[in-house]
This record gives C-alpha cells, sequence and structure tokens, in this order.
C-alpha cells in the first residue's frame, strides 16, 4: 500500500472522495474488486473491469496462510470457491477492493497477492486472492496525511 501526495483535486459528480471501509468483514461477505490485468484467455483490456468475490473463512483462506484468524486484522481473503470463474488475474495487483455499506462503495484495499494452484495466472476455480486491509493502517495513514480518521472513513467531511 502506499499514500501519494496529489494536487488538491475539486470533488465534483464525477469525482468523488472514497471512504476507507472500518467496520467488520463477517464470513461470505461481497466485495467488490477491479482491475486493468489479463482476461483468462490471457488478453490485457484498455478499461478497468469489476467482479464479485466474496470473503473466505479458516477453512478456505489457512492453506495458503496458516495464521489466518479471519478478515478483520492486516489481510483480507477471498476464495474462488465461493463464486467460481470470478476474480482476479495477473497485472490486477494493487487494485482496489470495495465494499456497499448501505448504498456507499467504501475501500477495504489493495489487490495483495493470489494463490494460484492452477498456474494460469487467474483465480477462477480455486486459490485466494489477498487484499491488504486499509483500515488495519488507518493510524498510520491519519498521521502521514495530517487527515483526521474520520474524515478518512467517511465519518465527517471536515478535513
Amino acid at each position: 500500500m502506499a499514500i501519494v501526495e496529489m494536487e488538491e483535486i475539486e470533488l465534483n459528480e464525477n469525482t468523488q472522495r472514497v471512504p476507507i471501509f472500518n467496520g467488520y468483514l463477517s464470513e461470505i461477505q461481497p466485495l467488490l474488486t477491479v482491475g486493468w490485468g489479463q482476461t483468462e484467455t490471457g488478453d490485457v483490456v484498455d478499461d478497468i473491469r469489476g467482479t464479485i468475490v466474496y470473503t473466505g473463512n479458516q477453512t478456505l483462506c489457512q492453506g495458503s496462510w496458516p495464521d489466518f484468524k479471519d478478515n478483520n486484522s492486516q489481510l483480507v481473503c477471498t476464495a474462488a470457491l465461493l463464486n467460481p470463474h470470478h476474480g482476479v488475474c495477473f497485472g490486477d495487483s494493487g487494485s482496489g477492493s470495495f465494499v456497499n455499506q448501505d448504498g456507499v462503495l467504501m475501500v477495504v484495499g489493495p489487490t495483495a497477492s493470489m494463490s494460484d494452484p492452477k498456474g494460469i495466472f487467474c483465480i477462477y476455480d480455486e486459490g485466494t486472492t489477498w487484499y491488504t486491509r486499509a483500515s488495519y493502517h488507518l493510524d498510520a495513514i491519519s498521521q502521514i496525511t495530517g487527515l483526521s480518521k474520520e474524515y478518512l472513513t467517511g465519518l465527517s467531511n471536515e478535513i
């Protein structure tokens, strides 16, 4: 995960702030994952694509990370068995994952890695994908940026 300093951006109907999700992630919770990676046929696309994936549990995720307890620490696990033929591909690392919280898309975190037992560079019917949980790093993000946790998580519009 990286923090990039940019010039001020004017927010409008086309450009909006996306808050960091700081709530509880349950097992089998849907996430929107997006990216510009390869497709299952190996093609590279020009447009960002997205699909729904589901958070895993200990049974599905401990095979690739034995210390995994749940999706509420530094990493979030999604398991391909929960939604076959929907997942990330080679090149999607660093792209975002989002949760819909009461009609508002909120950032869960960037794609970190995937376990690909078939070696096809896409997670489609088995394997796991790991996302860095942005809220796990909320204190550091707030300290580095000078923005309040309330602003970063969408609880306040005051910087």
